[in-house]
């Protein structure tokens, strides 16, 4: 297990898309959680940082991004037909009892079967959602069945989560933390 560190992908462009930020508000200050780097920063109202950025800890740290970019269709086509594979460590932020923050996290990323029928082959990972306080101290991680995209919390006890299946099924989990 490492701790938050820039990830170093050696495409640039891959680098900048693939470095998401997800945000929360607290009072009178901003809450960035960067994906690439799983670093949560706060700032307060006038954009100076709230001490030291926090590390996260990071338990996979995926792979190099694939991809393939085809030439042009036509004459004039402004953009080309690419596909990029990314394996992302931590996804989403919310906050959690006015003082504590919680995320996604994914692991075990592999191809599976999606879809129903035939379906197709997808990237998927096992999600969990987890509670950590500011200093980055991970408090408690719950599995969620189902491949997390999309957290959010009413700031003080409940989390609600949207997973999808392997048969692309997306529901909502809600949940009161003790």
């Amino acid at each position: 297990m490492a701790f938050g560190k820039p990830v170093p992908y050696k495409n640039t462009v891959a680098r900048r898309v693939l470095n998401r930020s997800y945000m929360t508000l607290r009072g009178d200050s901003i809450w960035v959680l960067l994906q690439g780097s799983a670093t949560l920063i706060g700032f307060d109202v006038n954009g100076k940082p709230l001490g030291a950025p926090t590390a996260l800890p990071i338990y996979y740290r995926g792979k190099e991004p694939t991809y393939s970019v085809k030439k042009p269709l036509s004459v004039g086509e402004e953009f080309r037909t690419s596909r990029m594979l990314f394996d992302p460590n931590v996804a989403g932020l919310a906050l959690v009892k006015d003082t504590l923050f919680a995320v996604i996290r994914y692991r075990d990323w592999g191809w599976r079967h999606l879809g129903s029928g035939i379906g197709h082959l997808g990237r998927s990972a096992q999600s969990a959602v987890e509670i950590f306080e500011r200093n980055g101290k991970v408090l408690r991680a719950y599995a969620v069945p189902g491949f997390a995209s999309e957290i959010a919390s009413n700031s003080h006890d409940a989390v609600a989560v949207i997973t999808s299946d392997p048969q692309e099924h997306r529901a909502v989990l809600m949940s009161w933390l003790p």
